[in-house]
């Protein structure tokens, strides 16, 4: 039995490590996804149109959006560090059900961001280009990155918010207070992403609320493998 404990104890430090690194990598993920909706906003210099995206305008600051859109791809990834840690706390087979939505809806999410980010790329690409039919080919992609960046992705974001924040109530993580905020966000970037300005920053602002739940619960003291009573465990 005493030889298992050296075992037990990076167990242990696992269990504490993983979540703390996916909680800062959630916080990383808001404050990056949050430069990125900074950068294209004031990269279009008024409310987003599909005007803005056509060959004619000239409110663009092309090298602001391709900053944002360079930034998408991290985003992507510290978001998948803070969907693990989440996911973590599922393993209820009861929760099963409401954990592969909350999966789905996340990839969901982030595949709608990646792909508008590559649209929006290629877009900015053609507006350099004198090509025939460059006119048509950039109002249709500018029609399908507004669609996918302010029309999808809001939507997809506030159905993650209140899955997740369903289940971690579920879970008793998430106080009650928590979870009133999390439904308002959530219903916010339903219904409201088209009609109250930044409304997409409520994605960034909830993924930081949520990352700094999951460090504060982290600094919990937990019983010293090594201190009072280690022997009897051991033993």
């Amino acid at each position: 039995m005493v030889s298992e404990a050296p075992s037990t104890l990076r167990r242990l430090r696992g269990a504490v490590t993983a979540p703390r690194a996916a909680g800062v990598a959630g916080i990383l993920s808001a404050l990056l996804l949050t430069a990125v909706i900074l950068l294209l906003r004031s990269g279009l210099g008024a409310p987003p149109t599909l005007e803005l995206l056509t060959a004619g305008s000239s409110t663009l600051d092309p090298g602001q959006i391709r900053v944002g859109l360079a930034l998408m791809p991290y985003v992507a990834i510290t978001f998948i560090w803070f969907m693990g840690v989440v996911r973590m706390n599922f393993s209820d087979p009861a929760n099963q059900l409401f954990g592969t939505v909350f999966l789905a809806t996340g990839v969901l999410l982030l595949a709608t961001l990646l792909v508008s980010s590559g649209l929006a790329s290629g877009v900015l690409e053609l507006r350099d280009q004198d090509l025939v039919g460059r006119e048509a080919a950039i109002w249709m992609g500018g029609a399908g990155v507004f669609e996918l960046l302010f029309g999808v992705a809001p939507r997809m974001a506030g159905g993650f918010i209140l899955i997740t924040a369903n289940l971690l109530r579920r879970v008793r993580i998430m106080p009650r207070w928590m979870t009133v905020i999390s439904v308002v966000l959530g219903l916010l970037l339903l219904f409201g992403v088209r009609r109250i300005d930044w409304t997409v920053l409520s994605l960034p602002a909830w993924v930081a609320m949520v990352s700094v739940l999951i460090l504060s619960r982290e600094r919990v003291p937990r019983p010293d493998p090594d201190g009072p009573g280690a022997s009897a465990r051991t033993t």
